[in-house]
């Protein structure tokens, strides 16, 4: 059928919780777990832009497309979808089943760019409303 996942990049600021808009591969699902661990050492490792050394690119927007690129690079096809609801996570983490599209398969990672970690929520089709 597939081999979904969603990645969302995040931020804990002053004001909450900012996000990037959800990226969402239907058949790439199976190798996110690995982008998201190339992603983490990439970005903390990357020293190219003497000007600017990783801890000055702890922001969402400039880590998200140095994520799509990473996706693009492995001919991975995504999707990119506005997190409409992302103001309603700003004092807890959203979970897979929060996001706009359905990523059964590999679920939902979330990767804080601050800190450069990431974790996974899997998707629970027992807390869908049908």
């Amino acid at each position: 059928m597939g081999a979904r996942a969603n990645v969302v990049l995040y931020n804990e600021t002053k004001e909450g919780t900012e996000y990037s808009p959800v990226i969402y591969t239907h058949w790439g699902g199976s190798e996110i777990n690995n982008v998201v661990q190339t992603f983490i050492d990439k970005y903390h490792n990357d020293d190219s832009d003497t000007n600017m050394y990783p801890a000055m690119r702890l922001e969402v927007e400039r880590a998200f497309p140095v994520f799509t690129r990473l996706l693009d690079n492995r001919d991975i096809e995504y999707q990119v979808f506005n997190f409409n609801d992302a103001s309603n996570y700003t004092s807890e983490l959203p979970k897979a089943n929060d996001m706009p599209i359905i990523a059964d398969d590999y679920g939902l990672y979330l990767i804080n760019v601050e800190t450069m970690t990431a974790h996974k929520s899997e998707f629970d089709w027992s807390d869908v409303n049908v």
